[in-house]
């Protein structure tokens, strides 16, 4: 119930920037530790119109879950560029089966993701 966040303030740096339909959305979020903001520069931003990486998406939907999944070490061709806090997303989807990496063996963790891909993740997920 997102009005039960209404009383909570924002600890981002562009909370203005959000739009005000989303806003007690955005709090329930990141009161459960399900979106944190990311750093930019001196600042902890939410960035409401950036376009979400695949990393990104990983982390938030395996923040979702239940939290004592077995997992198991992603083992993709570009593992090396999967962020230190991204890793622990990808290993637990990876485990659940929900994501394989594309042909090539990459899951290219920094690229923007798509809604088609998206949809993907959620519906494995489901």
């Amino acid at each position: 119930d997102i009005k039960s966040y209404t009383d909570k303030e924002l600890k981002t740096d562009d909370a203005a920037s959000i739009p005000n339909w989303a806003v007690n959305h955005v709090k329930a979020l990141t009161e459960l530790n399900i979106m944190q903001g990311r750093a930019d520069g001196s600042q902890i931003v939410f960035d409401p119109y950036a376009k979400l990486t695949r990393a990104e998406a990983v982390t938030v939907l395996s923040r979702i879950l239940n939290q004592n999944i077995k997992t198991s070490d992603a083992v993709f061709t570009d593992s090396a560029s999967i962020p230190d806090w991204a890793k622990n997303g990808f290993d637990r989807l990876y485990a659940l089966k929900v994501i394989s990496g594309y042909e090539d063996g990459s899951v290219k963790p920094l690229s923007t993701i798509t809604r088609a891909e998206a949809i993907k993740l959620i519906y494995e997920i489901y």
